[in-house]
């Protein structure tokens, strides 16, 4: 064992480019942000809730507390910044959910 100082570098900078971010360039993509799975009184909420799942709380806290301030707060710092917000959201328009993946169909029926 060796007494001299470290030489080792810190591996992921040393690959990394530093880059200003160019908000009026940039655009943050939110995805799934929706009522029907993402909130306590959803239709995914109510079900959770009513089968007395010990995640419910877990997840809908955590959605509440953290995912959704953050959320904000990015958006309002990239509009301000002259960039795009963007929501992706998913589900079936068919009301027999037809038109929705087949492994989702039947979560889409049980949300609405």
């Amino acid at each position: 064992m060796s007494n001299k100082p470290s030489t080792a570098s810190d591996y992921i900078q040393d690959y990394m480019t530093a880059r200003p971010a160019n908000l009026a360039e940039s655009a943050l993509v939110i995805i799934d942000m929706q009522y029907a799975s993402g909130h306590r009184k959803g239709a995914l909420g109510r079900r959770m809730h009513d089968e007395r799942s010990n995640l419910t709380d877990y997840r809908f806290d955590r959605i509440e507390q953290l995912v959704i301030p953050n959320i904000l707060r990015l958006a309002q710092v990239l509009r301000a910044g002259g960039g795009e917000v963007m929501y992706i959201t998913q589900g079936a328009e068919r009301v027999d959910c037809a038109d929705a993946p087949p492994h989702m169909r039947k979560f889409y029926a049980l949300t609405g």
